[in-house]
């Protein structure tokens, strides 16, 4: 399995630093990273990543308490309450954005975006280009 990405190891530290008998959510992890906007694809993550390299997967939920499925037992073990597919008293156990040891990496790649735009050139070059080339700047940078 290849290693993770700087995104992928910020949202799995954040999942592993959830105690037993806590949960967060796919949203609080996204503000963790910098940008709300990110739940879904935490969600992705942690579906597809937690389980795999042993991470409490189980301990992530919806916005609205939504447990995933098979992690009600899980949860019910470790003494949350679950009723009807979701977290009982959801903010009472709550582990917020403020207290995941996740820097917000979505926030300055987002910037760093923003400033890469502004050297896209949309002109048209009426000779042939001897040279064309384009780049990635999605959420995969290394550097922060």
């Amino acid at each position: 399995m290849r290693r993770p990405g700087l995104v992928y190891s910020e949202i799995i530290a954040a999942v592993e630093s959830i105690p037993a008998g806590h949960v967060t959510t796919y949203g609080e992890i996204a503000r963790a990273l910098g940008d709300f906007r990110a739940a879904r694809a935490v969600a992705e993550v942690v579906r597809r990543v937690g389980l795999a390299v042993g991470a409490p997967w189980h301990r992530v939920v919806s916005r609205t308490g939504e447990v995933q499925q098979g992690a009600a037992d899980l949860l019910k073990e470790e003494g949350v309450h679950v009723v009807g597919g979701r977290v009982a008293g959801l903010s009472s156990i709550l582990v917020g954005a403020e207290e995941l040891p996740t820097r917000p990496i979505l926030q300055k790649m987002r910037k760093a975006q923003i400033e890469l735009a502004k050297r896209v050139s949309l002109a048209d070059v009426h000779e042939e280009p001897e040279l064309v080339a384009g780049g990635d700047v999605s959420y995969r940078w290394e550097e922060v």
